[in-house]
């Protein structure tokens, strides 16, 4: 019975693995965005999803990520917990989001 070096295999499995990472996918990346585009904390929730958009933008226009475009959907939750949370039901249930970004919603969210 052969026996296998373990540098050969390590080397086999590398290759592989570069192979499999550098392949196209087959799927966008949808991210769901919750932010203030109305209310109190609009100018911030405003400037978040513009520069994301154009930043995501860019990223398509060069290939997005090994190959997958990135889907940003940007809802506005008025700087509210209840409207935020509504938002990520809808981005979950509906959309089928890959994950989210820049869930706002309230002053507190990020010091839990």
């Amino acid at each position: 019975m052969p026996k296998f070096k373990p540098s050969i295999l390590l080397i086999f499995c590398l290759f592989w693995a570069d192979k499999l990472l550098a392949a196209p996918t087959q799927f966008n990346i949808k991210l769901g965005m919750s932010v203030a585009l109305s209310g109190p904390a609009s100018e911030i929730g405003r400037q978040l999803a513009l520069g994301s958009q154009i930043y995501f933008e860019q990223l398509n226009k060069n290939g997005g990520v090994h190959g997958a475009l990135v889907e940003l959907d940007v809802k506005d939750d008025r700087y509210e917990p209840s409207h935020t949370v509504n938002n990520t039901r809808y981005f979950i249930y509906e959309k089928k989001s890959t994950c989210f970004i820049w869930i706002y919603g309230h002053p507190n969210d990020f010091c839990r």
